[in-house]
């Protein structure tokens, strides 16, 4: 199977260099001399392989079907971050529904992706447009910057030293090697990098709530995709109307119509973008005791 995602893949490694010292080290530990081997699983859909990091054989391996997911993911993250939540946030908006449309339209292929692959339409935009179009060339460091979030994720399972299990422990393991995977990327990381970083483990988290159109409430195992995402923007410490819950939230409502912001989305003096996505965490049926 080859790809428009194979574009990116050289970024992948790169990616995970420029994390913090003390994730190059952790690597350099489990990995010994040997360097890393990245691998693609193809001819599956996204649903059977997503990405997972064989120690013994220091081989990380990813389904190209979820790369191509992950990618429209971002694409779609990055326009209504840049054409919807920011002009709003600055009070200089205009429409762009017809970017969003197209957005979404090539979301819903990527999703479409889930028992195996299709063709990459013509039409849709691509990694290697990169070369004429800086929004992409955007998208496509968003999209290495998520593929950083979930395999250091994978690496921290395995630097935490976690073990199979079910229940209540597996739970705690999976917010464990969450937190070591974004401590990794963010901590000591140059200034000029932080936002898009940020968005790009952002993406990584919401491409899990976009996956299905339930939410996976009562998981024992993978903690609710809504609940890993709020621990995130909480560890951040960001102001509670700051622009990554509002796109949380916008992103959110391209989800689920019913929970579709988009015509009140002005932050409330009563209840900041922060406490309405608490609110609707609990909508959701996710326990208070929980968040």
């Amino acid at each position: 199977m080859n790809t428009p995602i194979g574009y990116c893949l050289n970024a992948i490694p790169k990616m995970i260099e420029l994390n913090n010292k003390k994730c190059i080290n952790s690597i350099e530990h489990l990995l010994g001399d040997n360097k890393i081997r990245l691998l693609l699983k193809s001819s599956v859909g996204w649903e059977q392989e997503k990405a997972k990091v064989l120690l013994e054989n220091k081989e990380i391996i990813l389904g190209e079907s979820f790369l191509c997911y992950l990618w429209t993911c971002s694409f779609l993250v990055e326009i209504v971050y840049n054409k919807f939540v920011i002009p709003i946030l600055n009070n200089c908006f205009v429409d762009c529904n017809s970017e969003i449309n197209k957005a979404k339209e090539l979301f819903q292929w990527g999703l479409g992706l889930k028992p195996g692959y299709t063709d990459w339409n013509a039409e849709f935009p691509k990694p290697h447009d990169a070369e004429k179009n800086p929004e992409i060339e955007l998208v496509n460091l968003l999209f290495a910057y998520a593929c950083n979030f979930i395999l250091c994720h994978e690496i921290g399972h395995m630097f935490l030293k976690h073990t199979e299990c079910e229940g209540e422990h597996a739970y705690c393991q999976e917010l464990e090697a969450d937190k070591i995977s974004y401590k990794w990327i963010l901590e000591g990381i140059d200034i000029n990098n932080r936002l898009v970083a940020r968005l790009g483990i952002c993406i990584a988290l919401l491409s899990s709530i976009l996956m299905y159109k339930e939410a996976n409430i009562n998981g024992t195992k993978h903690p609710n995709s809504f609940i890993r995402l709020l621990k995130y923007l909480t560890w951040l410490k960001i102001d509670n109307n700051h622009e990554l819950w509002a796109l949380s939230l916008s992103v959110i409502g391209l989800w689920d119509s019913k929970y579709d912001i988009f015509a009140d989305f002005t932050p409330k003096k009563e209840l900041g973008y922060k406490e309405r996505f608490v609110t609707l965490l609990t909508t959701l049926g996710i326990s208070k005791n929980d968040l």
